[in-house]
């Protein structure tokens, strides 16, 4: 975690100074974005007692959005958004401590409409925060115990949530770079195994640490 944000960060300080800083953001309009980068989930709980790991892994998000002034130091955006995040099995721990590999993976597939607020700092610098509400269809794609002839493969679609905040660097009039937290989570998922058990699953919940780009038209 700490090398891929290392690497984040250089890559926004190489940016900025490397243009102008009189650059700056349009007020209002609007705007495009996508962004990528590495996302660390959070041990997942079933209701027998058991733990499920998975591995960190990689995310990546497109929106469409509006900005308005709300006031001469504050920007309001909204938007929707697609996300896409995926993580590899790591390890199951069950109720009386035994632990065993885990193969397959976990994905999240999220629609959310979020609200940002840009505060405006009279320079290329632009912090924010947001919140989003949305859905998120969770997949289980053979996420199998090691010793056991079968896995997890089904799909549930449950609600979520997830708070952002972040700042933004403006490289042109219209072209702005990002660079953003995010904690996100998805209620409880229920799945079915090949014999039709209904396991649920909690603490669906996830960070996430991006670096992208937003387009002003």
């Amino acid at each position: 975690m700490k090398k891929a944000l290392a690497i984040c960060l250089s890559i926004l300080f190489v940016c900025c100074f490397a243009l102008s800083a009189n650059a700056a953001e349009k007020d209002q309009g609007l705007y495009f974005s996508i962004g990528a980068g590495y996302s660390l989930p959070g041990t997942q709980n079933d209701q027998y007692g058991g733990s499920w790991d998975f591995t960190n892994g990689p995310v990546a998000k497109g929106a469409l959005g509006y900005s308005f002034e709300a006031s001469p130091d504050i920007n309001l955006r909204t938007e929707f958004e697609l996300s896409y995040r995926k993580y590899a099995g790591d390890s199951h721990k069950s109720v009386n401590g035994t632990v065993k590999d885990l193969s397959g993976n976990i994905s999240y597939l999220s629609g959310m409409v979020n609200g940002l607020c840009d505060f405006k700092t009279g320079t290329g610098f632009t912090p924010y925060i947001g919140v989003g509400l949305g859905m998120s269809q969770v997949t289980w794609s053979d996420v199998k115990i090691a010793g056991y002839s079968y896995g997890l493969d089904d799909s549930d679609n449950v609600f979520a949530y997830q708070a952002m905040g972040g700042v933004g660097y403006a490289l042109t009039d219209s072209v702005t770079l990002d660079l953003e937290y995010r904690y996100f989570h998805a209620q409880d998922v229920s799945v079915k195994d090949r014999d039709g058990t209904i396991g649920t699953l909690d603490n669906n919940t996830n960070h996430s640490f991006l670096i992208g780009l937003r387009y002003l038209f």
